[in-house]
């Protein structure tokens, strides 16, 4: 179980710290990188980049949980 610490509702993304950011409705992991010197975000397999700059624009503090299967 997963407890996310801040939400953005216009983008649909939800972030446990920096390191760790899930887009929904997927629940999928986004994966960090640098471009250009900024901190960005995308989707595996996406070229489409999320900048930090803009999600941080609407984010509030709310508690959002994600419960994650493991396979035994």
């Amino acid at each position: 179980m997963i407890i996310l610490k801040y939400w953005n509702a216009q983008l649909q993304i939800g972030l446990y710290d920096w390191k760790n950011v899930y887009q929904f409705p997927q629940q999928q992991l986004l994966q960090t990188e640098i471009h250009q010197g900024k901190l960005c975000y995308r989707l595996k397999g996406s070229s489409k980049r999320i900048s930090y700059d803009k999600i941080k624009k609407g984010l509030i503090k709310k508690q959002v949980i994600i419960k994650e299967e493991l396979p035994f």
